[in-house]
This record gives C-alpha cells, sequence and structure tokens, in this order.
C-alpha cells in the first residue's frame, strides 16, 4: 500500500479521518437505505386489496 515506506504523522492522520468518514458514510447510507424500504413499505397497497 505504501510501496514499503512508513507514513508520516500526517498520512497517519488523514488515514484515521478518512476512514472515520468511510464509517460515517456508510452509516448514513445504511440509514437511508432503511428509512427508503420503510416508507416505500407504508406506499403498498395492504395485501389482499384487489
Amino acid at each position: 500500500m505504501t510501496s514499503g515506506r512508513l507514513l508520516t504523522s500526517e498520512e497517519r492522520a488523514e488515514l484515521n479521518r478518512l476512514r472515520k468518514e468511510n464509517r460515517e458514510l456508510r452509516r448514513e447510507k445504511d440509514f437511508f437505505r432503511l428509512a427508503a424500504a420503510h416508507f416505500a413499505k407504508e406506499q403498498l397497497p395492504p395485501r389482499g386489496f384487489a
């Protein structure tokens, strides 16, 4: 990943910041996916409704 060299403290800090941002974005994506599924389910007609 780093072509055999160690990361500088600035690179480590950026990597940590990006990992944290990635976790937060994944959480938000999961939340919105679940919310969309919930609201889509509410829009469906009741079962047995023809």
